[in-house]
């Protein structure tokens, strides 16, 4: 004869949830996404919302990497970076506003390193 466990009883409060139970039955532990905008997600920052802000991150890089390029990729990334800034203040949804900001001001910071170092490259070259 085989004898059935027997059937379990009531969760022991002090051991906290089953954490084999369904989330269904699990207590609501809040939104995981909780006091975030609707919509914000990781992609977040991968896909640019502000075209202006992703345009002069892109510049200030590429001018800073090549340096000849910086005399005219620097001013367009600093320009580009604070339009972008104005646009990422004036956007009304929460979606994309703190990668936008974020990129413009790397084309900013990377816009003004990109003419420092070009002008020292030209100088150099020019006097060198």
């Amino acid at each position: 004869m085989s004898q059935t466990p027997p059937p379990p009883g009531p969760p022991n409060p002090e051991e906290g949830p089953n954490p084999y139970a369904s989330p269904a039955s699990l207590p609501n532990q809040g939104h995981p996404n909780q006091g975030q905008a609707d919509g914000a997600s990781a992609l977040d920052g991968i896909i640019p919302t502000n075209p202006l802000a992703a345009i002069s991150c892109y510049s200030g890089i590429i001018g800073l990497i090549v340096c000849p390029c910086g005399v005219f990729l620097g001013p367009l990334a600093i320009v580009l970076g604070i339009l972008g800034l104005k646009n990422w203040k004036a956007q009304e949804s929460q979606y994309g506003k703190t990668m936008s900001s974020v990129r413009a001001y790397i084309g900013i910071v990377t816009g003004f390193l990109a003419v420092i170092a070009s002008a020292l490259v030209l100088f150099a070259m020019a006097f060198g």
